[in-house]
């Protein structure tokens, strides 16, 4: 929907109209303060390189001077600029110097109306599969005599999405820290820019591809890709999330298969979890966990006479290929119904799953989790 609307905006674009936005972006520098005008006046302080205006029409040299005469004068300094010209604003002007951003374009505001949209429609979608049924789960079990959702109806929810998202959205000219690539190797990428970014912070790629800085030097950081990185090339845009890498926890993700960004995987609607933690976190002290008290069968005679397992313990299965190793695994989350919550965790080095999927009919008996095996 937002790529056909950019299409047609793209299409109805005009000089006039550019000029409108350029205007309307000079107007909005001048009004700029607090926060916003302090991390822009650092960064243009500290620039070593002239700054840069992108638009996406040439603009007249009239209205280049107002943008100079506008910079000038709100952060008290003679500022240099370079002008380009970037089709893929769609129509308004965008303002980058030393890892900030700030950009007035229609381009953008497709983009966070397409983000706003999505949170309000991710956040009806949890709010519904929280909602606990008359026989106290999660969700709503699904007869085979239950009617179809209509086509009309999902068209109308998405439009209400649309319009809510629309009211309550208030386009702002903030500052954004951005970086770029400059170089990609196997699973790696080295990123310019992005001076505020901290260590295991997660960074997004073009295309939705997310990865971890580790590697932080003064002049550019080491990111661990998270994702297929194919498309990504040297001078593509990066942008700080301000989080470390987490997941959704709590009996939301029971019964859920999800990857290990936390994104669903089963076609079942965003996870319904109200807290997130850290991947990388303190391990809780010896002293302060519950101790293992209480016996845990797997369901195997010759296992459960032979070895003592204890709820709570680390067991290791030592075997080598196709012995039944995974077998004994999966039979023992199905021995726990009704007693015991399982999670299943699958790491694999292909994009294949390391057994025949079990998990569309094991996670309705047995209510267990499986992040992906990518």
């Amino acid at each position: 929907m937002f790529a056909i609307a950019r299409k047609v905006l793209t299409d109805l674009a005009t000089t006039s109209l550019e000029e409108r936005m350029g205007e309307v972006f000079t107007r909005r520098l001048r009004e700029l303060d607090g926060p916003a005008k302090g991390g822009l006046a650092q960064a243009l302080k500290t620039a070593s390189e002239p700054a840069l205006v992108r638009s996406a029409f040439d603009l007249p040299a009239e209205q280049q001077a107002a943008i100079q005469k506008a910079l000038n004068e709100t952060f008290s300094a003679e500022i240099h600029l370079r002008f380009e010209t970037a089709p893929d604003l769609v129509s308004g002007i965008e303002f980058t110097t030393n890892g900030q951003k700030v950009a007035w374009s229609i381009a953008d505001y497709l983009a966070s109306l397409e983000k706003g949209v999505g949170e309000l429609l991710e956040n009806r979608q949890t709010k519904r599969r929280a909602k606990p049924n008359e026989a106290g789960t999660d969700q709503a079990p699904r007869t085979m005599s239950a009617a179809p959702e209509s086509l009309q109806s999902v068209f109308d929810r998405a439009f209400a999405g649309l319009s809510q998202a629309r009211g309550a959205f208030t386009p702002q000219l903030t500052p954004r820290e951005v970086g770029t690539i400059t170089s990609v190797s196997t699973g790696v990428v080295r990123v310019s820019g992005l001076p505020g970014v901290g260590f295991e912070e997660l960074v997004k790629f073009p295309g939705g591809v997310f990865g971890i800085a580790f590697n932080v030097d003064e002049d550019e950081i080491g990111v661990v890709l998270l994702g297929e990185y194919w498309h990504l090339h040297a001078g593509d845009e990066v942008e700080r999330t301000g989080r470390v890498m987490d997941v959704a926890v709590g009996d939301g993700l029971l019964g859920r298969v999800i990857d290990p960004l936390g994104r669903p995987l089963d076609g079942n609607g965003p996870v319904a979890a109200s807290k997130r933690l850290p991947i990388e976190r303190p391990a809780a002290p010896i002293m302060d966990r519950a101790p293992v008290t209480v016996p845990l069968q797997t369901g195997l005679k010759v296992v459960d006479a032979l070895i003592p397992i204890g709820r709570g313990q680390r067991e290791l299965i030592l075997g080598d290929r196709q012995t039944g190793k995974t077998a004994i695994a999966l039979d023992t989350i199905l021995n726990q119904r009704g007693r015991v919550s399982c999670a299943s965790i699958a790491p694999s080095a292909s994009a294949r799953p390391p057994w025949p999927r079990p998990w569309p009919s094991c996670a309705r008996r047995a209510r267990w989790t499986t992040p992906s095996w990518s």
